[in-house]
């Protein structure tokens, strides 16, 4: 400031030594005269001031932080940048509040895996006994000899067809089961089969010496048809049989039907000279029958003997859908359905019938009886159903029947068909006490769910999970109490995972190969009959996502491959005895109930804090409440008494701290700080009857709630500010009694309603008690700023005997004003010792007045406000100029009284200030 101001002082000097002495033509007498001028200076002071400072950019402040009575006094807000005056009392310092975390609990449970797919096993076998079809061959002695002679043909006389008559063919048929030998059928039916069975060949002999033989007709060959009772069964036609040749004919009998009646042969036969030629030699022409297998399918027969020996024993049958490898078992329980049907047309009694096995089962022989009956009817076309309880029996894969059945007969006419017989079927449902089995490889499997104990803490989403910082999974005894090895037994928790946590990461136990790698979660396998104890599996960095608070499970264990055969007690069992242990938890997503947690120490852990208690209570010496009255803001209005609790939290849930505040004063007399309106404190409150005076109740009305958010989760702090004051808090009378103590006890309830909850240890409420009061002026105060200005060269300018003398100054104050407040600018031209030389304006004068910012209608800045302020020194003013050493910048702040206003730490004003000197210059010859 002082080198501007010097060089616009030499820069005038300068310009008045060339007017005066530039005149040598003037004459060097004559009267003196003088004139006035001016001299513009540039600008002379120019600076922007920041509320708070100093500002990132370099602004000066008008309240220097820097300085140790500014230091700690105020707080900005980051959200609007408004300015709290905050001086803190003191810190309530209180422990991590990890007992609010909760504690989860597995306790010991049991997995097990068994041969379940062993255990019951359903078993079936069937065989069938019937008639079966009777084979009539032509060799049959029973046949009539009509059917194997060559047997004459005469032709009728008259030219019409002939008839050769011949004894029924049908034989008694023989069948399974039962016997029907003396009887003779009634009728028979053939199968439909006709491949070289089922059919009559006729050979027509011609022996006649020159005559051809044809039919009646003679244009035609000779034709022959068989028939029963007048009906046709079947016909055929031969070829014209050359004298001395013989012709065929093929009669089909597949699917016909013959009673028991004579055949006809009904022979259409002549000569081309007409019948004469046979006649006239009789013998010279014959027919020949040629028989084929006959196969019947069915008889009917009248009076069915009575017989018995009727025997359904089957040698080798084998049980289906026994699981694969079972070589035997043993039933605990369980029965058999024997299912026997009789298709017969005659009943049948059961005079007895075993079931045995064809193999040895373990202590069991090959041929043991392991069901055994008699004495059923099974009539004829039933079915009857006999059950047999299976306990205690062994049963191979393998059996045999052996039975025997008896019948009373038939006394009437009943139909014998190939299919009909006795079906017999074997069907068991088991459960097994012993198994028999050759293992190769089969997997076996379980699943289920492991309880998580918490009725506090309930995971009702799949993203729920905790964190666990400590503690171990602990299988406490493996059991192998199978006679079977396992090749790879795997031990799955799916909802138990290590980082990144996804469904790929989760824990899976492998017991396979032959040693232990724990770190890898592998172990070596499992050999029959073993036990392994206190396997661990560190917990720590792992998350579990308990569902509905499960954890659900899988074992699969495949077995070993061996030839020989395994005898296993299905009550045996391959068991884990599992459970959690020390756990600790350093992250919580979950709904919870409210949780109960001491800020302060309960020594007793009685559940009762004393405030008067030394060991139970946090104890804030004030001795610096005093200390705001003291602050050198000059005419600085502080709007009501009150008091802030400001806490810092990390906990992902709402806190009810409920408090007792109770100040002391010198004099020993106690007050509490009592909440009113949403900081009262209901009587019926769970943690009112937890604080005490001295080993005295305290009521509700004398303790202070206080009700902090959430902070926004994973781990982040949140600060909350509680400010008190005359509305929601007795904090006027509080603080009137100027305590020089004050104590601290208190209970937080997390998430008092209940809900969702992101906790991360450590849970920490930190927690502060001070004044803090949003900086809102009120009334006036006053800001100063000093520069060093050194005037002293202008002595001579100011001289009036001089030639040169500087008259008057003028000032031109620009002004850009961010501040929603007035101001009143006065510069003050200071001496040696800071005594104050020249004010401008003068004293007793207006000052300037600088307009204040626009403000929204709560008070802060909106726009700035830009204007100028000019002002002139009088001559006495300017002649005292000389003697200034400082400039001192005095800004006075000016309320308007309508409404408060909010200061922002970044509110500026910017200022700038030119001069305009007038000078006398003295013209002498």
């Amino acid at each position: 400031m002082k080198s501007r101001i010097s060089n616009c002082l030499r820069l005038f000097l300068l310009a008045a030594v060339i007017l005066a002495t530039g005149r040598c033509d003037v004459p060097t007498t004559g009267p003196d005269f003088s004139y006035d001028t001016g001299l513009r200076a540039p600008l002379i002071f120019e600076k922007t001031f920041v509320l708070l400072g100093p500002s990132d950019t370099g602004f000066e402040a008008l309240f220097d932080t820097t300085e140790s009575a500014f230091d700690s006094l105020f707080y900005v807000d980051e959200s609007d940048g408004t300015i709290f005056l905050e001086q803190l009392l003191d810190d309530i310092d209180i422990e991590a509040l990890d007992d609010g975390m909760p504690q989860l609990s597995l306790d010991q449970q049991e997995i097990t895996i068994g041969l379940s797919d062993l255990a019951r096993q359903h078993f079936s076998s069937s065989y069938n006994r019937t008639l079966g079809v009777f084979r009539l061959d032509p060799d049959n002695p029973l046949i009539p000899d009509e059917f194997k002679q060559e047997l004459p043909v005469l032709a009728d006389p008259g030219g019409g067809e002939t008839d050769i008559v011949l004894p029924n063919l049908l034989v008694p048929p023989i069948v399974n089961l039962i016997v029907l030998s003396d009887l003779r059928p009634q009728s028979v039916r053939f199968t439909d089969e006709s491949a070289g069975v089922n059919a009559m060949t006729f050979e027509l002999i011609n022996d006649l010496s020159a005559h051809q033989l044809t039919s009646t007709d003679s244009a035609r060959p000779p034709g022959i048809r068989i028939l029963q009772n007048g009906v046709q069964v079947g016909s055929s036609t031969f070829d014209f049989v050359q004298s001395g040749t013989m012709g065929s004919a093929v009669i089909s009998l597949a699917g016909a039907a013959l009673t028991r009646q004579d055949l006809t042969y009904r022979l259409d036969i002549s000569t081309i000279d007409g019948p004469g030629p046979i006649l006239a030699d009789p013998g010279a022409v014959r027919i020949r029958t040629r028989l084929s297998p006959l196969i019947y399918e069915s008889t009917t027969v009248t009076d069915v003997p009575a017989q018995s020996g009727i025997s359904i024993s089957s040698s080798d049958l084998r049980l289906t859908n026994l699981d694969v490898g079972v070589e035997g078992l043993v039933a605990s329980s369980g029965s058999a359905t024997i299912r026997i049907t009789n298709t017969l047309p005659v009943p049948l009694q059961m005079d007895y019938l075993e079931v045995m096995n064809t193999a040895p089962v373990g202590p069991y022989p090959s041929g043991h009886v392991f069901l055994r009956l008699s004495g059923h009817l099974i009539g004829a076309g039933a079915t009857t159903e006999i059950p047999v309880d299976l306990s205690g029996a062994a049963v191979a894969p393998r059996i045999s029947i052996s039975g025997l059945f008896s019948t009373p007969g038939s006394t009437s006419s009943v139909l014998i068909d190939s299919e009909q017989g006795v079906f017999t079927t074997i069907e068991g449902n088991v459960v097994l006490d012993e198994v028999f089995f050759r293992p190769s490889g089969e997997v076996y499997e379980s699943a289920g769910t492991l309880d998580i104990g918490n009725d506090d803490v309930h995971f009702i989403d799949k993203v729920d999970h905790v964190m666990f910082d400590s503690g171990s999974l602990r299988i406490d005894r493996l059991l192998n109490g199978l006679n079977l090895g396992f090749d790879l037994v795997e031990i799955s928790i799916p909802q138990l995972r290590s980082s990144p946590f996804t469904p790929g990461d989760s824990l899976v136990l492998r017991f396979e190969g032959p040693s232990d790698d724990p770190g890898s979660f592998r172990f070596r396998r499992i050999e029959p009959g073993e036990t392994r104890n206190d396997i661990r599996i560190d917990l720590a960095d792992m998350r579990a996502y308990p569902f509905q608070n499960r954890l659900s499970y899988h074992v699969a264990a495949r077995s070993e491959t061996s030839s020989q055969t395994r005898s296993i007690n299905l009550s045996d069992r391959l068991e884990a005895s599992i459970l959690i242990i020390n756990a600790g938890l350093s992250r919580l997503k979950a709904t919870i109930d409210p949780i109960s947690v001491s800020v302060t120490e309960d020594m007793g852990k009685d559940g009762r804090l004393d405030v008067m208690n030394d060991a139970e209570a946090l104890i804030i010496e004030v001795g610096e409440l005093r200390k705001l009255s003291e602050q050198a803001i000059d005419g600085l209005e502080l709007s009501g008494t009150e008091l802030t609790f400001t806490t810092l939290s990390n906990i992902g849930a709402s806190i009810d701290l409920y408090a007792v505040l109770a100040g002391i004063s010198s004099d020993g007399s106690i007050i509490f700080l009592e909440g009113t309106g949403e900081h009262a404190v209901p009587p019926g409150d769970m943690p009112v009857d937890r604080f005490y005076y001295n080993g005295t109740p305290l009521r509700a009305d004398q303790l202070i709630r206080f009700r902090l958010p959430a902070s926004p989760g994973g781990g982040q702090t949140r600060r909350q500010t509680i400010l008190l004051n005359g509305t929601n808090s007795n904090v006027d009378a509080f603080l009137s009694e100027l305590p020089t103590q004050i104590r601290f006890v208190g209970q937080a309830i997390l998430q008092a309603g209940g809900g969702p909850v992101e906790l991360m240890t450590p849970l920490n409420l930190d927690a502060s008690i001070g004044v803090s009061l949003p900086l809102k002026i009120g009334s006036d105060f006053t800001f100063e700023d000093t520069v060093d200005a050194d005037l002293s060269s202008l002595n001579d300018l100011t001289d009036p005997e001089k030639d040169v003398n500087l008259t008057s100054v003028g000032l031109r104050l620009d002004y850009l004003n961010n501040i929603p407040l007035g101001i009143d600018a006065r510069l003050e031209f200071l001496g040696d010792f800071g005594d104050v030389v020249v004010t401008i304006p003068r004293e007793g004068a207006p000052a300037m007045i600088l307009n204040p910012a626009s403000a929204s209608e709560n008070g802060i800045a909106s726009s700035p406000t830009a204007g100028t302020v000019e002002i002139s020194l009088n001559e006495d003013a300017v002649r005292q100029l000389y003697l200034a050493r400082r400039l001192r910048l005095r800004l006075s702040l000016l309320s308007d009284g309508s409404r408060p206003a909010y200061l922002r730490a970044n509110d500026t004003i910017q200022l700038s200030v030119n001069a305009d000197f007038r000078f006398r210059v003295a013209v002498r010859h």
